[in-house]
């Protein structure tokens, strides 16, 4: 299996400089991904990114204690997997790997790591493809992330992964845009087929909170943005994951998720994450 020494693979239309360049010039639409940037302090976001962020911080003011709560669960997991052995990473929807890394927090616990990063949108695209330029064992590919088998295929022809070995698909920002129940479950039953025994999918998402009011107006503000937005309850993501194996404590509130201080559990909040084993 190839090995990307000295710089970071990257699968991506020829064009893709050119759609970037456009979209920067003429930005008027909000991303998911740049949305959480601005949320976790990061700088790689625009004007209608931060108005949408703060339009939805107006109604939901723990949003950003949220999104920080999330991607620690998120590094926490990717470190917990890397200390048990697993050194592949497919990560979906990865938007923008730069507050808080998978691959950073990988190669920290262990060696021999490979990460792919899966982005289908431009500008997210060349801007985690510059944040990983000559990182060893990184990777991109231009692919639709709520595609993951074909993401996942494109790896391996590459060269990128080794689906002989495990892979944990890192599907913490994709969860919440699969639409329909049938879909999402559909997406996880192929995922299990391909995958070899040992890998896992590493989940995070919202669900409604007790306020519907703030929920609905959340979900309005994110639909006009054209950001999807699809809220899943725990019974429901149960059934997506149908087939796999929850590690514990299962799934359950971000910041119940091994926490690092294992003191007084902190209140939960509406945002819930799990791993999810082949066995």
């Amino acid at each position: 299996m190839a090995s990307p020494q000295g710089s970071a693979s990257t699968v991506a239309p020829r064009d893709s400089e050119r759609l970037v360049r456009r979209e920067i010039l003429g930005l008027d639409r909000a991303s998911a991904g740049r949305v959480e940037d601005f949320l976790l302090g990061g700088g790689h976001n625009f004007a209608v990114d931060r108005t949408v962020a703060r339009q939805i911080l107006q109604v939901h003011p723990d949003l950003r204690a949220i999104a920080i709560q999330g991607r620690a669960f998120l590094l926490r997991a990717v470190r917990l997997l890397a200390a048990d052995g697993i050194s592949q990473f497919l990560v979906l929807g990865s938007s923008l790997p730069l507050v808080g890394s998978v691959h950073e927090m990988a190669t920290r616990t262990t060696r021999g790591v490979r990460v792919v990063y899966v982005e289908a949108e431009p500008v997210a695209l060349t801007f985690t493809a510059t944040a990983v330029s000559g990182v060893s064992g990184v990777g991109v590919i231009a692919e639709a992330p709520d595609q993951p088998v074909v993401a996942l295929d494109t790896a391996v022809r590459a060269q990128m992964l080794d689906i002989a070995h495990p892979v944990a698909v890192v599907m913490a920002g994709l969860a919440p845009v699969l639409p329909g129940e049938p879909i999402a479950q559909q997406v996880c039953a192929d995922l299990r087929k391909r995958l070899s025994r040992g890998s896992c999918l590493v989940v995070a998402h919202a669900v409604a909170s007790g306020d519907r009011l703030r929920t609905a107006q959340t979900a309005e503000i994110c639909q006009r943005a054209g950001i999807p937005l699809v809220l899943r309850s725990p019974a429901t993501t149960a059934a997506m994951l149908a087939g796999f194996e929850l590690m514990a404590p299962g799934f359950v509130s971000v910041n119940r998720w091994h926490p690092d201080d294992e003191g007084e559990l902190a209140p939960p909040v509406p945002f819930l994450g799990c791993i999810a084993v082949k066995r």
